[in-house]
């Protein structure tokens, strides 16, 4: 019973660390984008 769970915990905390670390890419790429975007408009506006 000991094993099983120590297993089952194990297996809840990667399934957790790696939906964290999805989330975290994707605000990375769509924070990235959005600057990317913000600069390209200030640029327009500039000339």
């Amino acid at each position: 019973m000991e094993g099983t769970q120590s297993r089952w915990r194990s297996m809840t905390v990667l399934t957790m660390s790696s939906r964290i670390g999805t989330t975290l890419v994707w605000w990375k790429h769509s924070t990235m984008a959005r600057a990317s975007a913000t600069q390209q408009r200030f640029e327009l506006r500039r000339s």
